[in-house]
């Protein structure tokens, strides 16, 4: 059935065009939708890989619409992988894709045990594994933050949560970022991304065997138990261990690569999240809004659908651009200056909304915070050593190289 468009309501063709692989649009895209917003009837706008959600409020809306999927279908699918793929099969049916009461058994499940308590717990744990990446290279002097710091908290943290040995972090941290290129959409990444997920499933195999024989108080034994309750099945305790490890390292790695280049880059600042560590949360948060990690959140029309206005066909693609959204004065006042007294500022998008909220984001904000928290009561001072570079956009925004200089206190 083709989408009819009524008076009420307009088409794709009536928005304006962006380029979002533009040179331009890579560097600064709250400057490309700027404009394009003027054309805008909705806060929509076209590309050539679907349809661009440009302000908060369409990011809002986009994220919290049941009407949409989630996409990792179509994220598997552009990638190279078929329904038959075991790669594939995993993703979907993991929480983070599923809908309806299973998925909300998931959540209620994973969230009883990543509560608030159990997170603001972690921070000595968090604290400790940063105390010690330092202790490594601070008598250099220098430090690439992208190979030797960043990616190593989350990895670090995660051998704690599920309960193996702490080698196992490199491990960890080389699986999470060959899964997650998955999100760029690109066939010439499905050899990396499948022998990854065999290295990953032959490993959760092998840890849910050792979490049968001696259970403890990690997250495995916790779904493992909820299997014995019959609150899931064995499928639900794969997929999803499989899930929370695909995702361990990598999105918070790139965040906290991004929230320290922020912070080096403002001295003053620096000096006074040490001089007072009551603003390192606002600060770590304002940087998240500033330069935000993951730009493009994708959605997918199920039905012909009305969205903000705008007939579409089903399997339309969708993106939130959290990176505009942060820099929309419709929800952040002034939001070309780096603000960090903001007064209940509105909550950054790159963690989703609604019902796919992501529940690792409080334990990403600990280990920025408590990264923050260490850097600057051990170093005076923070430089760049060589030029700083990013990588991922539009979809996401990484770090590529980060070499620094310090002068520890």
């Amino acid at each position: 059935m083709s989408v009819q468009q009524t008076a009420s309501t307009f088409g794709v063709g009536d928005l304006p065009e962006i380029d979002v692989f533009s040179a331009e649009f890579r560097s600064a895209p709250w400057e490309v939708t700027r404009r394009a917003l003027a054309d805008s009837p909705n806060g929509l706008a076209r590309s050539s890989r679907g349809i661009e959600a440009l302000t908060y409020a369409a990011c809002h809306t986009l994220f919290s619409d049941r009407r949409l999927k989630i996409g990792f279908d179509e994220m598997y699918a552009a990638t190279g992988f078929d329904e038959s793929s075991a790669v594939f099969q995993s993703a979907v049916t993991s929480i983070n894709n599923l809908e309806g009461d299973h998925h909300k058994n998931l959540r209620t499940l994973l969230g009883s045990y990543f509560n608030r308590e159990w997170v603001q717990a972690l921070r000595p744990t968090v604290g400790a594994i940063i105390e010690d990446l330092v202790d490594g290279f601070e008598p250099r002097g220098t430090v690439d933050l992208v190979t030797e710091f960043s990616p190593k908290i989350p990895s670090r943290l995660f051998t704690q949560l599920i309960g193996v040995p702490l080698a196992d972090a490199t491990f960890l941290e080389r699986i999470s970022d060959q899964l997650l290129k998955v999100v760029y959409m690109d066939p010439a990444n499905n050899e990396a991304i499948e022998a990854a997920y065999q290295e990953l499933a032959d490993y959760v195999n092998g840890l849910i065997k050792e979490k049968q024989k001696a259970p403890g108080d990690d997250v495995v034994s916790y779904l493992l138990a909820a299997e014995a309750a019959g609150t899931v099945s064995r499928r639900d305790v794969v997929v999803n261990t499989t899930a929370l490890l695909r995702a361990s390292t990598d999105t918070t790695s790139g965040q906290l690569g991004l929230v320290l280049a922020e912070l080096a880059s403002r001295p003053d600042l620096w000096k006074l999240c040490h001089a007072d560590p009551a603003v390192i949360a606002p600060a770590v948060m304002e940087a998240v809004r500033w330069r935000t990690g993951a730009w493009s959140i994708l959605r997918i029309a199920r039905e012909d659908l009305t969205v903000l206005d705008t007939e579409v066909p089903a399997g339309t693609e969708f993106f939130g651009l959290a990176a505009t959204a942060h820099r929309d004065p419709e929800a952040y006042p002034e939001p070309d200056v780096f603000r960090i007294d903001r007064k209940r500022p509105k909550p950054t998008l790159n963690w989703g909304t609604g019902i796919h909220y992501c529940l690792g984001k409080p334990i990403a904000q600990v280990e920025m915070e408590e990264a923050v928290r260490v850097l600057t009561r051990r170093w005076a001072a923070i430089d760049f050593a060589t030029p700083f570079e990013t990588r991922g956009e539009p979809f996401t925004s990484q770090p590529a190289r980060m070499e620094m200089t310090f002068s520890v206190r």
